[in-house]
């Protein structure tokens, strides 16, 4: 269990981060995410959110980590993926992932997280307006299994030492982002 954590936390940290301080720099939100090989998580793309960059709200993370992976002309099979994020996935990137046929989904930051930390309240709102009772993303369902990365690493303290380290760089790519996001395009800041 460890290695994988490590494995996906160094994936964020060295393919996600890079994207997503390019993405904050254009106006965009501090969310990425990647797809990975489920036998040996070797990386087949990865992306970052261009809600701003890319001409329309759409493009989070795994929604651009999703059109990228399906544009590839080699790639593996959806079963034989599985979906990385920054954060737990919204409920239109979950959608994506269903309708993907990838199987397996992690990610570091909870839609509390993303409420509090990140000042963006849009996931838990869109829940509970357009779904309700619904105020949270099932973990374990027909179309995808979600796992925190968080909970993972409990107990293990050079994981929890990584995910710190991934939680301040976040807090200044959500701190960049909070102070340009009036200058932006986009709908939902």
């Amino acid at each position: 269990m460890q290695k994988i954590v490590s494995g996906l936390l160094s994936v964020i940290t060295n393919d996600i981060v890079p994207l997503t301080r390019l993405g904050v720099e254009k106006g965009d939100k501090a969310f990425g995410a990647a797809v990975l090989r489920r036998d040996d998580r070797r990386l087949v793309c990865a992306a970052a959110n261009r809600e701003n960059s890319g001409g329309a709200p759409l493009w989070h993370g795994e929604m651009a980590a999703l059109a990228d992976y399906f544009t590839i002309p080699q790639k593996p099979p959806p079963a034989d993926c599985l979906l990385l994020s920054t954060h737990e996935p919204c409920p239109m990137c979950a959608a994506a992932i269903a309708w993907s046929g990838i199987g397996e989904v992690y990610f570091l930051f909870d839609y509390d997280d993303t409420e509090k930390t990140f000042a963006i309240p849009h996931d838990k709102n869109i829940l509970a307006q357009l779904f309700p009772p619904a105020k949270k993303l099932a973990h374990d369902n027909t179309f995808f299994h979600v796992r925190n990365l968080r909970h993972m690493a409990v107990g293990e303290p050079a994981l929890l030492q990584k995910i710190t380290a991934l939680e301040e760089e976040y807090a200044r790519l959500s701190a960049r982002y909070q102070s340009t996001k009036e200058n932006t395009d986009i709908p939902l800041k």
